[in-house]
């Protein structure tokens, strides 16, 4: 099957894919956490400290539940999981414009969102986008992925004017009824597995390791030390990106424009890997943009706020290039039998770094009065991903189904 046949076939479930990147926990909520932040605190009198334990609970709900996810996802199928997930977001958001002036009911009903809206996450989605493409695998995932960047681009502009005019708990209602919206059509638009075009082609099962097999091989915990390397080594960069460049005395206007690059280059980090592990042997392609982002990170290091603009990018494209090499990665070494548990863990170690990274770098900070450090130990932490993605074997020969019912297999 050729590559525009391939995405032809499968463009209904890369939209519902790329809409449930988009409207889900990881993106949605996740994004529009800042422009809630002053409001609250405005009518609560919480401290920012303690609003930003939100963003931490949350992450480390989704790594602890990811694995269980995946599980769930195999057996159950997407368009369940999903579905359900998109109803106990919409219910959440709901559910926080309810909020009295108790923090700690806040940060409580936080992990309950992030765990009934596990579903909403990359790691369900991601196996739809496997289970209906392979020769356009990376750029797919690139597309569906890219929604998390355009969504962080846009819902705080869009929802920071709608909190002005209705207020901080109008907005979270408006967002519950932006997901009751959305879940139909996404949920319509999923369909599980390619049908054959012929009524005798019969689909063999699909092929690749379980987990107990993956967690044996050397490789599913090389590519989780690799994940986790740029997770720890990244988060922590984009949430002090801001205050890094005006504690160097760039303005802070100046400081949010050149923040923005982060975001483009997120969006374009996963659209452009993803189109070159289509291509090249996806962990050579690893390698270099992990060593550029290392170098990016010098870079700011030494040259400081003048070479602000080049470090954002690199920066960002790494982080937008490893969501994409984990599900691209996961279904290659692994195969679809397993894949939404196998991810699952993945999505848990790189989930786990970003949590951890942010206060690592603020700790740093503390401890020197500067991000010299910061910046220093994230360019060891990319490089050292970088090496062990050289350490990363060929792919595996797993077969997927395709449409036209024959087998194509992942090289």
């Amino acid at each position: 099957m050729s590559v525009r046949t391939e995405l032809r076939q499968g463009a209904p479930a890369l939209i519902a894919a790329f809409l449930g990147v988009s409207f889900g926990i990881s993106s949605l909520y996740f994004y529009t956490l800042g422009v809630f932040m002053k409001p609250m605190q405005a009518d609560f009198g919480w401290s920012r400290t303690g609003l930003s334990a939100v963003p931490l609970i949350g992450a480390l709900t989704l790594a602890v539940t990811a694995p269980l996810l995946g599980r769930l996802a195999d057996h159950f199928g997407v368009r369940r999981v999903a579905g359900v997930s998109l109803l106990g977001l919409a219910s959440g958001f709901w559910w926080v414009s309810t909020l009295s002036s108790d923090l700690t009911q806040f940060l409580l009903i936080n992990a309950a969102v992030h765990l009934f809206a596990a579903g909403t996450s990359p790691v369900v989605f991601t196996r739809l986008v496997n289970l209906w493409f392979d020769k356009a695998r990376g750029l797919a995932l690139g597309i569906a992925l890219a929604g998390t960047g355009i969504t962080g681009a846009l819902a705080p502009r869009l929802v920071s004017g709608y909190i002005e005019t209705h207020g901080w708990r109008g907005g979270y209602e408006a967002l519950a009824m932006v997901i009751l919206i959305a879940t139909p059509v996404i949920v319509l638009l999923i369909r599980e597995r390619p049908r054959p075009l012929s009524r005798e082609v019969t689909r063999p099962p699909l092929d690749g390791m379980t987990l107990v097999e993956a967690r044996k091989t050397a490789t599913f915990w090389l590519l989780a030390a690799l994940f986790f390397c740029v997770a720890l080594g990244v988060g922590g960069l984009i949430v002090h990106f801001v205050p890094m460049l005006t504690d160097a005395g760039v303005t802070l206007s100046r400081a949010a424009t050149t923040a923005g690059v982060l975001g483009v280059s997120v969006i374009l980090g996963r659209v452009v890997t993803g189109a070159l592990i289509d291509r090249f042997f996806a962990p050579r392609i690893a390698t270099l943009l992990f060593s550029i982002a290392a170098a990016g990170c010098i870079a700011l290091a030494v040259g400081g706020p003048e070479m602000a603009v080049v470090a954002a990018f690199a920066i960002g494209f790494a982080m937008g290039a490893e969501v994409d090499l984990i599900g691209y990665l996961v279904a290659r070494y692994f195969g679809l039998t397993a894949y939404g548990a196998i991810y699952g863990w993945q999505y848990a170690m790189f989930m786990i770094g970003l949590a951890a990274s942010p206060l690592l770098a603020g700790a740093a900070y503390d401890a020197r009065g500067d991000y010299g450090f910061a910046l220093i130990g994230a360019a060891i932490l990319l490089a050292s991903a970088g090496f062990l993605a050289t350490r990363l074997p060929a792919f595996s020969r797993f077969q997927v189904q395709q449409q036209a019912g024959e087998t194509v297999p992942c090289l």
